[in-house]
């Protein structure tokens, strides 16, 4: 994990948190002009992040969902079981995860999907008259982007603070390390071509 990866993640929290209290009319810092500036500015530097991403190959959210059928179900249903029961992740699931597992990748086809209809839905609604039938009726899809959105985010949150994702958070948010046996343990994938 790079700086430019936890700068990243710090920066949409922050962005994210400060969409939701200036573009909710039941706070005290609802300000649309100010929403409207972080929405547009905070999308243009997600495009651009995710070209960078894309044009440097190293985009690997959707590893997991790259195999066959059959191992996203035995993948999912053991991550769930862990997750949920505490019980151990067979060996072949661990050593065939990549660094993003089947969930996480589903997660992020969540996150694509809310994120692009925020991006166009509120791109459309700055150019209706607010209060129109038209611009009501698009308020709801975008509320409905920020629901999905809000489940992403819960998902994410729940899947990084299980036990055995610690280190990895710590990654995140500090010098982007974990050591090579959790590496092994918990994405042996990684590891088949370095070996």
């Amino acid at each position: 994990m790079s700086s430019t990866y936890t700068m990243v993640h710090g920066a949409n929290i922050f962005a994210l948190l400060a969409l939701v209290l200036s573009g909710n009319t039941d706070t005290i810092l609802h300000n649309i002009p100010f929403h409207i500036w972080l929405g547009f500015s905070w999308g243009a530097v997600l495009v651009l992040y995710g070209a960078s991403l894309l044009r440097t190959h190293a985009v690997h959210l959707f590893d997991g969902i790259r195999k066959p059928i059959s191992s996203q179900a035995s993948e999912a249903s053991a991550l769930l079981q862990n997750y949920l029961l505490g019980k151990d992740l067979p060996q072949n699931v661990r050593h065939d995860m990549a660094r993003h597992n089947v969930l996480a990748s589903y997660a992020s086809v969540l996150m694509i999907f809310s994120f692009a209809q925020l991006a166009i839905s509120g791109t459309w609604l700055v150019f209706l008259t607010p209060g129109s039938p038209p611009y009501q009726s698009l308020r709801q899809v975008h509320n409905l982007g920020v629901l999905l959105t809000i489940i992403f985010f819960a998902l994410h949150l729940f899947g990084v603070v299980q036990r055995q994702s610690r280190p990895l958070l710590r990654a995140v948010f500090t010098d982007g390390m974990v050591s090579r046996v959790w590496l092994e343990e918990h994405m042996g994938k990684i590891l088949k071509g370095t070996r």
